[in-house]
């Protein structure tokens, strides 16, 4: 009979409860509550809006020669996302669960692909932390179900950073070069970001390399180089020139450049939006996330000077191009850098946590109280709901479309406003409408003060003789009149109340018999 002490159970309890076991399953917990998220978000299966509509539009209605070729709508995305998409509608069909299969599953996996990066370069309690912020924070988590390639840009950041960046100070065999050339190759034509990633290895490779060493370190990556600029300029000169020359990208991103070289202002406004995107913290939040990763960078810079600097790299490389009106740095453009933003947060707060005075650990527990519990609260409340709460964009549209198609009938015309054109064209599309019953209207409804009969009057004296006429509006604004505002406006137009109404969380359908009206 075997007999144990009480101080041997203690220290089978205490092992088993130690700091690195407890860190570890934290970690373990937000990654597998970052994955419940996803999918859960996933199931909602909510309306496209306009962008995702678009992009999807080009790739139903387009062959994949045409898809290399300038986009319908003013969109841009890298030709292997569109291919891929392309092959899973056409294996699954067009449904909003099978266009955001490829994104979802890229989230998914970049939960993993961060939970190694915390593994390699963060300290043990910035790990919790930094999974838990990249599991919870809605602007990460909105684009893990959303018909855009961002959430892979993000998966194939951190994988490219993963594979490249231990090996910055050695050689590659033989096997490696041909492995590393193709590997950039195509991440290049599945994500446009990618380009910064793979430059920022390079760059870690000419710091981390001895200066006695470089000549024969730069010999046996040439080729390797050499394969991905060849790649980036059969993709810049093939596709990305041509959406260039459109004009219509760089009209929506013009404003989000320096004025000059010497815009200073720009830098510091560049660098203060990237905490509330693509980080996702707002307002009060937000300035405390600042002073979270300036703490972060300094005690990385005390005791892992060469992590920062991997960490860092990514970002200047971006930061330099867009400094260049090269890229735009904001917003969504640079989601696939938000993990490095995450994790330098994160150490800005395991490390007052860490302190053995009682206001350095009540200062890293307000950080925590500030940056986590709020964010990640509010998105488990909202990643679970439909369209009726939406983390983002949440155009209640495909109930309204079913609902017209079940109330059709043969003389029916459909007037369209503006923003709603993109996501009607493709559930009329899905739902089989005959072109000719739509009209999809360039005129944007205005703001609540300058609705009015006379604004009416312009844009629906054709309809005039139509026996009936549905209406639909998006109104997805604060600034866009209300749906009962509306409806008072086009019952004065009209002279009569609508046949039919149908109110979503941000949409307005009605119907009326203007032939009918009274003059």
């Amino acid at each position: 009979m075997i007999t144990r002490s009480p101080s041997s159970t203690n220290t089978v309890v205490s092992s088993r409860w130690s700091p690195p076991f407890l860190s570890q399953l934290l970690t373990w917990g937000a990654l597998v509550y970052g994955v419940v998220l996803r999918l859960g978000y996933y199931s909602t299966n909510r309306s496209l809006w306009h962008d995702e509509a678009a992009v999807t539009l080009n790739i139903l209605n387009r062959s994949y020669g045409e898809l290399l070729q300038q986009l319908d709508y003013g969109q841009a995305a890298p030709p292997l996302f569109l291919w891929t998409q392309k092959a899973v509608t056409q294996l699954l069909g067009p449904s909003e669960y099978a266009l955001r299969l490829l994104p979802v599953t890229a989230s998914v996996l970049s939960l993993g692909l961060f939970y190694h990066l915390l593994q390699r370069y963060a300290s043990r309690w910035a790990r919790p932390i930094a999974m838990t912020l990249f599991a919870t924070m809605g602007y990460v988590l909105y684009f893990a179900a959303e018909v855009k390639p961002y959430a892979g840009d993000l998966a194939i950041a951190l994988a490219l950073f993963l594979v490249l960046m231990p090996l910055s100070d050695r050689q590659f065999s033989r096997r490696q070069q041909v492995g590393f050339s193709l590997l950039g190759a195509a991440s290049i034509w599945l994500s446009y970001p990618s380009v910064f990633m793979l430059a920022a290895t390079a760059v870690a490779t000419a710091i981390d390399t001895p200066r006695s060493r470089r000549w024969s370190q730069l010999q046996n990556r040439l080729p390797v180089y050499g394969v991905w600029l060849a790649s980036f300029l059969g993709l810049y000169l093939g596709v990305i020139q041509n959406t260039l020359e459109a004009g219509e990208l760089e009209a929506v991103f013009e404003s989000r450049f320096p004025s000059s070289v010497w815009d200073v202002w720009w830098l510091v406004d560049a660098l203060g939006r990237v905490f509330y995107r693509p980080l996702g913290f707002l307002g009060i939040p937000e300035g405390f996330a600042a002073i979270a990763c300036l703490t972060g960078c300094i005690w990385l810079y005390r005791y892992q000077r060469r992590t920062l600097v991997l960490l860092l790299l990514p970002i200047g490389v971006t930061l330099l191009a867009g400094y260049l009106q090269h890229y735009p740095f904001r917003d969504r453009l640079i989601l696939f850098l938000a993990p490095f933003g995450f994790l330098l947060i994160a150490e800005g707060i395991a490390w007052p946590l860490r302190q053995p005075r009682w206001w350095g650990k009540a200062w890293g527990w307000l950080l925590v109280a500030v940056l986590l519990v709020p964010v990640t609260w509010r998105t488990t409340t909202q990643a679970f709901q439909t369209d009726t709460t939406p983390l983002f964009h949440a155009f209640a549209i495909r109930p309204a479309v079913q609902y017209i198609q079940s109330n059709w009938q043969e003389s029916d015309v459909i007037f369209v406003e503006s923003r709603g054109r993109r996501p009607f064209q493709y559930y009329a599309q899905r739902f089989d409408f005959a072109s000719d019953d739509h009209i999809l209207s360039d005129a944007r409804l205005p703001a609540a003060a300058d609705v009015s009969v006379e604004y009416f009057d312009e844009i629906l004296t054709p309809f005039a003789d139509a026996p009936r006429l549905w209406l639909f509006f998006v109104l997805q604004s604060d600034s866009l009149p209300a749906p009962d505002d509306l409806l008072t406006v086009l019952n004065d137009y009209f002279q009569s109340e609508p046949l039919d109404v149908l109110k979503t969380s941000n949409t307005l359908t009605c119907l009326y018999e203007p032939a009918s009206a009274t003059p």
